[in-house]
């Protein structure tokens, strides 16, 4: 009888759809970022980065102040949370 596959689970807590690369600078430093969206079209993820652009720069700014980088040396970032009034 074969071996079975060892099952690997999907963390439900991270955003599993397209993702957008883009990068950040510093004077002439550069950062490479990768923004992880819930969509499932890679055009409705770029649509979405042109519309918050600002706030999805300004949050990997911060992250790249705080040091939060992964161990490949790109910085995560997850879809902007809209506030609600």
């Amino acid at each position: 009888m074969p071996k079975r596959a060892e099952t690997r689970f999907r963390d439900f807590s991270l955003p599993t759809g397209a993702s957008v690369a883009f990068t950040i600078s510093n004077g002439a430093l550069r950062q490479k970022c990768i923004l992880r969206t819930t969509y499932l079209k890679s055009s409705h993820a770029a649509n979405y980065m042109k519309s918050k652009r600002g706030e999805i720069e300004s949050q990997a700014q911060e992250h790249w102040a705080s040091g939060t980088i992964s161990e490949d040396g790109v910085i995560y970032v997850d879809m902007v949370q809209s506030k609600q009034v």
